[in-house]
């Protein structure tokens, strides 16, 4: 194992209907086809070599072109899919934020159980890299799934908030040495053009100038 190894948490891309949309498992846009390319590259360029992914079809197209730069298949994690949301009807009609981690009221997921079990599929894949060769891993996953283990890492139990509202593509790295999981960076999205980042409202408040 090296002496330190980074794991770069992904957000999958923007998804059709994502303003909308609540439940199933949506395809990227257009826009999240080009976030996917240009996350590709940057992962490729801080040197990762290895891929897992969650099983669900958002993440594993946002995966798909950093696949292709590398010439090799993922490892698929199903613990590291998106919290279930049920028959949730989105934020004005429920009465409540959707950034809670919990759903199950709608038939979905509840938080406290959803929370458990990312911990122990992240605990699990932690276990697997350590042995690795490999320094820069990608996983490739979902805002609640990763907001869990950001938390899960930084000592914060469950609670059912979700304290980090990444944008899509963005890149959250885990450093692990022996003995040591700790958090070097959230909601890395300097690899996107302004105009790339979304939701909207995780764009910086100005507009950077034109290079």
């Amino acid at each position: 194992m090296p002496q330190i190894q980074r794991v770069h948490l992904v957000r999958h891309a923007e998804t059709m209907g994502a303003d909308t949309t609540y439940v199933g498992d949506p395809t990227l846009t257009h826009r999240g086809e080009r976030q996917s390319t240009l996350t590709a590259d940057h992962l490729h360029d801080v040197g990762v070599s290895s891929v897992y992914v969650s099983p669900l079809l958002r993440a594993k197209q946002t995966a798909a072109p950093l696949i292709t730069r590398l010439g090799a298949p993922p490892k698929t994690l199903p613990l590291m899919a998106e919290i279930d949301l049920g028959d949730f009807p989105g934020p004005e009609a429920s009465g409540r934020k959707r950034p809670l981690i919990d759903f199950g009221d709608w038939g979905g997921d509840y938080g406290a159980d959803f929370s458990e079990s990312v911990i122990r599929g992240f605990g699990d894949f932690i276990s697997e890299v350590q042995p690795l060769e490999h320094e820069d891993i990608a996983l490739i996953s979902h805002g609640g799934t990763i907001n869990v283990i950001l938390d899960h890492v930084q000592g914060i139990p469950w609670d059912g908030q979700m304290r980090n509202l990444l944008a899509n593509c963005s890149v959250s790295t885990i450093e692990i040495s022996p003995g040591s999981v700790s958090l070097s960076d959230i909601n890395f999205v300097r690899h996107l053009p302004y105009e790339l980042i979304t939701p909207e409202n995780e764009r910086p408040l100005k507009q950077p100038p034109s290079r």
